[in-house]
């Protein structure tokens, strides 16, 4: 190969400073491995750790289900629904009031009680419909279960003798 020994001991030190470094011993593979062994040990202790919390989580669970007395569940409620008038005779209502947490629009009021969509909302306005109607945007929101307050004798403008 014809190398002098000189340049053969120029190699060798630059191949030691590779992997130990020079003067300043973090430079080298050496010190490199050192840290990585490092970080890695960290890493490892912590998912150790994190193991544990989550089979701590799991023997947790399995003992609430366990515990637990069966039916402890949220309490049962009791809803009613009444209905007034005679839905039967008139198969639209009844087909519209299905549960009291349905909503109508004013057409669907407007059908059900034979008048236009604008006297019923003359009604919502003068506050003949009960539960009061909610504007959501541009549309009323009539609870299914309404009902439709008579006018009194001074809103006709009638004066009783």
């Amino acid at each position: 190969m014809g190398h002098d020994a000189e340049e053969h001991e120029t190699r060798i030190a630059r191949l030691e400073r590779t992997v130990y470094g020079g003067d300043d011993s973090r430079d080298g593979l050496s010190a490199r491995m050192h840290l990585t062994e490092t970080t890695l040990e960290k890493i490892d202790a912590t998912l150790s750790k994190l193991n544990w919390l989550i089979i701590a989580g799991v023997v947790v669970g399995i003992l609430n289900l366990i515990l637990s007395k069966p039916g402890s569940g949220p309490a049962p409620t009791q809803s009613t629904s009444v209905i007034t008038g005679d839905a039967a005779a008139d198969p639209t209502k009844a087909a519209l009031l299905g549960t009291h947490r349905e909503y109508l629009t004013t057409s669907d009021v407007a059908r059900i009680e034979q008048v236009s969509v604008r006297e019923v909302q003359d009604m919502i306005v003068n506050g003949e419909i009960h539960p009061t109607p909610v504007k959501d945007g541009r549309e009323y929101r009539i609870l299914a279960s309404y009902r439709i307050q008579p006018q009194t004798a001074a809103d006709c403008g009638e004066q009783p003798q």
